[in-house]
Parts: structure tokens; C-alpha cells; sequence
């Protein structure tokens, strides 16, 4: 009977199970992710200034139009206010032309006004408008030189990089500022070769962000990267692009067919 029990229970170790394996091995995962801009945007000074002001600190997450860098102005502050005296004078000998252009027109309509009086005003009322123009696009240019000494985020996004310290000289044109919009985001991770045969372009997938806070994504784009452990690079893109995490942000790539 002992015999009979072993030839018995050798047999149904033998027996195929109901369950085959992949033939991938098991699902890995999960993998962490990075959600990040898929570009990045160098921010230009527009003058050439000192640096007096850095409000903005590396890290800072900025709104469109936030102001983060402030170039000395000092020079241009002089400029704005001579632009606008002498629009004001402008304006008040305009004003002044204009008044004596009225009083001998009265004169002129009652037949004891001059001639050369109405014809010298009036010639002298167009020459004072056109210094008034002048003056006005003096100013524009100033404020427009007095604005270019505030260096402002293009975009909404994270500071990764505040390259000149306060103090130091910068040129017209030079990138001063590199930001990360948080448009075009993408999430990144990596994963060795044997896990990528466990991934297809287009395949669509989730990212945890928080307990029970999943948002969908499609892989997009499959490069490789250095490394032995993790050689290949992968991008993914959200399926709805709003609310979407914001660039800097950790999560987690949940594995395919599988729950974390």
C-alpha cells in the first residue's frame, strides 16, 4: 500500500497545471516616475544690467507673467522721468498755442483780429501737437526700456536653474533663467531590457500619483538611456492633459495587467 501511495502522488506531481506561467515571467513593477516638461525653456535677460533681485528661488513653481529676476534700472529710471517732463511741457505749450489759437479766431470772426496771427498760431498749434506725439513715443520707449529690466516666467512652470547671483552683470539676449513648462508634460522612467518586453508603443497604462489617485497614460515614446540596470527610456503621455500632474512631481508606472 506504501508503494501504491508514492507511484500515485509522483504521478500527479507530474500532471501539467491548469494555471501556465507567461511566457514573459512574472509582471515587475511598479516603477517610479517622473513627471516632466518634455521641454524646457531658457528665459533671456532683455538688458544689459546688473542683477539687484532675485524674488524667485530655485524650485519655485511660477504662474505666467510672475516677475523673477530685476536688472538694475537706475539709468532708465532717469531717462522715464525726463521722457515724461517733457511730454508735460510738451503738452502745456500745446495747450497754451491752443488757447491763443481760439482768442484770435474770435478776433478774426469780429473783423479785429490780424492775419498773420491766426496764420502764425495755427501753424504754431500743428508744430506743438506733433512735439506732443513725439514726446508720448519718448515715453512709450522709456517704459518699454524700464520694463525690459524685469526679467517675467513666459509660461507657468517650475525654476530649475537661476544662473547669474545677484550683482552680477548680464547681457541683452542671454539665457539667465531655465523653466519647465507645465505644458507638454510627459512621465518618464526607465526599465531594463527584460522588462521592456512587458511594454508596446501605444499601449495604454496608469500612473499613481497618491493612494487611489490614478490618471491614465499611453506610452509614446520608447528610448534607450544609460545604464546596465535600466537601459531603456520610456515617455508617456497623459490621456487627459488636464489636472494632470505638474512637472517634478513622483509617482508610480503601475505594471501592465497588473494592480501595485
Amino acid at each position: 500500500m506504501m508503494l501504491l501511495h508514492l507511484l500515485l502522488t509522483g504521478a500527479l506531481a507530474l500532471q501539467p497545471s491548469g494555471d501556465t506561467p507567461s511566457p514573459l515571467g512574472p509582471t515587475p513593477g511598479p516603477w517610479p516616475v517622473l513627471i516632466r516638461a518634455r521641454y524646457d525653456i531658457p528665459v533671456p535677460a532683455r538688458a544689459t544690467a546688473l542683477v539687484v533681485e532675485r524674488p524667485v528661488p530655485r524650485s519655485s513653481r511660477v504662474s505666467e507673467g510672475d516677475l523673477l529676476m530685476r536688472l538694475d534700472s537706475a539709468l532708465v529710471d532717469l531717462h522715464t522721468q525726463r521722457a515724461k517732463a517733457a511730454l508735460e511741457r510738451a503738452l502745456a505749450e500745446l495747450q497754451w498755442t491752443e488757447a491763443e489759437l481760439k482768442r484770435e479766431r474770435a478776433l478774426a470772426q469780429g473783423g479785429s483780429g490780424s492775419v498773420s496771427n491766426l496764420e502764425r498760431l495755427e501753424a504754431e498749434a500743428k508744430i506743438r501737437g506733433a512735439a506732443v506725439q513725439v514726446a508720448r513715443a519718448d515715453v512709450g520707449i522709456a517704459e518699454e526700456e524700464r520694463r525690459r529690466t524685469e526679467v517675467r516666467a513666459p509660461r507657468a512652470g517650475l525654476i530649475v536653474e537661476i544662473y547669474p547671483e545677484v550683482g552680477a552683470m548680464v547681457q541683452a539676449g542671454a539665457p539667465v533663467i531655465r523653466l519647465l513648462t507645465d505644458e507638454d508634460v510627459v512621465a518618464e522612467t526607465h526599465v531594463s531590457a527584460a522588462e521592456l518586453a512587458h511594454f508596446q508603443l501605444g499601449q495604454g497604462l496608469q500612473i499613481e500619483v497618491g493612494p487611489g489617485n490614478r490618471r491614465p497614460v499611453t506610452l509614446t515614446e520608447i528610448t534607450p538611456a544609460s545604464g546596465a540596470e535600466r537601459s531603456f527610456r520610456l515617455w508617456f503621455t497623459p490621456v487627459e492633459a488636464r489636472d494632470f500632474p505638474r512637472p517634478g512631481v513622483d509617482a508610480w508606472l503601475i505594471a501592465p495587467e497588473s494592480g501595485r
